[in-house]
């Protein structure tokens, strides 16, 4: 199936946390891809799905998957794919190109899944509340926790998420401040500087030439074990032409090496943030692992996430690690679609949210039934509490 695609912005959350700017009179904004399709089918469910990136990466990375599943969805599924998002992190991508020279040392995650938001509201194929098409949220580490946290915030835009690998779990920062040891804090702190010390040597962001560029990536970056389907649109929207101190020409990436720390910086504040959420998140949630991943505390996270989240489903692809919807695409997207059928039975069950219009006399129905069941819900659960009183006596 074909699909239009563009490359729009929108004006990122702007009441941001503090240090995220360096003027108050910068306005940032979010950098992101649309998809829509070209060639609608009559008489099939319209599916609408949002994705976000992880740190390091942008909406490119995503690329592979979305036309693979336009492709699958133009066959015999029984849905079709309406209009998908991709977009770039504040500091990220063409995102990073919009507000270079207007970002500060903070990146504050919550922000992120604010700015996804504002991605959402511009997009009328995303936001409206209606019967034929469900939006689902689909986000990898830091993606995946703002795919979660955006839900939290407002849930009504969407059906679903799929949380891949989501940064958003730590047994440590599950101890209360006044309990944690001081042995304890300076281990969680050492342990998080010695990770971003290897993070810093990592990144690289200035090179002699594509070529130069290339062989990083393909050969020494964290990126060298995604296949190339997935990693050749990401490289061709990441590189971009500039200038070294002296003038020389040379290759740089959007996001440059210091933006993406601070990134990996604001991971710890984001999990704090982040952990005491889970539980009030009530749509439905496929949280997917790499069976081989290390990051982040695995075990601790799988037990974790998938017991806080009251509507949860587990997932694990074998062999996958921390990059497991890069590197195993094609049994990533086998995840996707799998969730998708199930949101698309949902749906097809639930009824109408909101009538299209309404008489003032069907307002007042509507809210005055609506009012009473209120009392209905807590008249039963008074008869219930009573029952058990009453035979715990006997």
């Amino acid at each position: 199936m074909s699909f239009i695609y563009e490359l729009k912005s929108v004006p990122a959350h702007y009441a941001r946390a503090e240090g995220s700017l360096l003027s108050e009179d910068d306005r940032p904004v979010i950098g992101y891809a649309k998809y829509t399709v070209s060639l609608p089918q009559k008489n099939k469910k319209v599916v609408n799905l949002l994705f976000a990136h992880g740190t390091g990466m942008n909406k490119s990375i995503w690329r592979y998957h979305i036309e693979k599943l336009y492709e699958l969805a133009a066959g015999n599924l029984p849905w079709q794919l309406g209009t998908v998002v991709a977009f770039d992190a504040i500091n990220h991508g063409d995102s990073m190109v919009a507000n270079a020279g207007k970002l500060g040392v903070t990146h504050n995650w919550t922000d992120n899944a604010k700015d996804a938001l504002c991605v959402v509201k511009n997009e009328p194929e995303l936001s409206s509340l209606n019967l034929e098409s469900i939006t689902i949220s689909i986000g990898h580490s830091l993606g995946g926790f703002t795919a979660l946290y955006a839900a939290y915030l407002e849930p009504i835009f969407f059906e679903s998420i799929i949380a891949i690998e989501p940064v958003i779990s730590s047994k440590e920062l599950l101890i209360p401040a006044d309990q944690i040891s001081p042995e304890q804090y300076a281990y969680a702190v050492s342990s998080s500087y010695k990770m971003l010390k290897k993070l810093d040597f990592a990144i690289q962001d200035q090179f002699e030439d594509e070529a130069d560029f290339v062989e990083f990536m393909t050969k020494y970056s964290f990126y060298k074990n995604i296949p190339q389907k997935v990693l050749k649109p990401f490289l061709e929207d990441e590189m971009i032409a500039g200038k070294d101190a002296d003038g020389e020409d040379i290759i740089t990436v959007k996001a440059c090496k210091k933006q993406q720390m601070v990134a990996y910086i604001g991971a710890r504040h984001a999990i704090t943030n982040g952990m005491p959420i889970l539980r009030f998140i009530n749509i439905p949630v496929t949280h997917v692992m790499g069976s081989k991943s290390t990051w982040n505390d695995p075990d601790f996270g799988r037990s974790y996430i998938r017991s806080e989240i009251p509507n949860c489903r587990g997932v694990e692809i074998e062999n996958g690690e921390h990059l497991v919807n890069c590197e195993m695409p094609d049994e990533t997207i086998a995840v996707i679609i799998d969730h998708i059928n199930e949101a698309v039975q949902r749906a097809n069950k639930a009824g109408k949210q909101f009538p299209a219009t309404l008489t003032d006399k069907q307002r007042d129905e509507i809210f005055e039934a609506r009012y009473d069941n209120i009392f209905k819900e807590y008249e039963q659960i008074v008869a219930e509490a009573k029952k058990a009183r009453a035979k715990s006596k006997l």
